[in-house]
């Protein structure tokens, strides 16, 4: 028996100072605000790890250092049922809770997404198919498999990915966070979401969808593996990690990530053609950024991530 959720859920996002994320579901303070940002995130985890870049995206403007929370009145985080829930469904359920809160067709606000991995894709799904483009102006999205990923399937991504993580070979240093996300992740799920799959129908048919007449932006990130021996020490892994190392070692991962993305570039989830795969033929042509220094699970993290996120956002559209 399928087992239900009260997701999604859109509430307000507040960082403290030390770096801790509450939430609250107030809907007078939102219906309240007018220059909103909201985030989604992807198959893994949830928004906290997303919008604590609201403090650490940073730029100067007239002399001064400002962050990604200055440009706004609210942080608004989407978290949803990733795993049963097709893509398409979350995105009507979300239509949903938007016009729960006075987000509704031509609110008369500013709303901007920023969407990690297959949250672009409930993203442009909502905008797309479900008339979000009335209520969206602005979509980043970070790592979206907009063509599809070419892993056979979302846990084999984990492991490898938590192979990368714990041995340390991506020049860029993975926060605890992450590595806890994606070991529970790997506890939690038998699944795998097909959806992502290049050739499936979602991949297929969004690939045709109408102009969405959004400004879109793109963040592809370039994971950077340094080509150096795997360095483990038992002693101090559990042996829980230990049984999910031993799944990692043969064929070494870098090898493995090599082979599903037939040495394409890409950000271990998904190949930077992939990511960019979005038609220019819109009004407004999207926006793809320069490709930054990150992984999958490193652009709200990495210096090069928080500073494409702040580039695509330092100016209201």
């Amino acid at each position: 028996m399928r087992q239900e959720f009260n997701y999604p859920l859109v509430r307000i996002a507040e960082v403290s100072t030390d770096g801790h994320v509450s939430y609250q579901d107030n809907k007078q303070v939102i219906r309240s605000k007018i220059d909103l940002l909201l985030f989604i995130h992807g198959i893994i985890g949830d928004t906290k790890s997303l919008v604590l870049s609201v403090q650490k995206a940073t730029f100067t403007e007239d002399g001064q250092q400002k962050a990604l929370q200055d440009r706004y009145d609210l942080i608004l985080a989407c978290d949803y049922e990733n795993l049963h829930t097709t893509i398409e469904e979350n995105a009507k359920l979300l239509k949903q809770r938007l016009e729960e809160i006075g987000l509704g067709t031509n609110h008369g606000k500013q709303l901007h997404i920023v969407a990690h991995s297959m949250g672009g894709l409930v993203s442009r799904t909502l905008i797309e198919r479900e008339g979000g483009n009335q209520i969206v102006q602005h979509l980043v999205m970070l790592g979206t498999p907009n063509a599809g990923s070419p892993w056979p399937s979302i846990q084999d991504w984990a492991f490898a990915a938590l192979g990368i993580g714990l041995n340390q070979m991506s020049s860029i240093a993975w926060p605890t966070i992450v590595i806890a996300g994606l070991v529970a992740f790997l506890e939690a799920s038998d699944n795998a979401l097909d959806q992502m799959n290049p050739q499936s129908p979602f991949i297929s048919s969004i690939a045709n969808n109408p102009d969405p007449n959004v400004q879109y932006t793109i963040i592809a990130g370039d994971r950077s593996i340094r080509q150096e021996a795997l360095e483990t020490d038992p002693g101090k892994q559990s042996s829980q990690i230990q049984r999910l190392l031993r799944k990692l070692f043969s064929p070494s991962i870098d090898t493995l990530v090599n082979i599903v993305f037939l040495n394409q570039p890409n950000d271990i989830a998904v190949t930077l053609e992939s990511i960019k795969s979005v038609s220019t033929n819109c009004t407004p042509q999207p926006i793809i950024l320069p490709d930054s220094a990150c992984g999958h699970l490193t652009y709200f993290t990495s210096e090069s991530g928080l500073s494409a996120l702040a580039q695509a956002l330092r100016k209201k559209s």
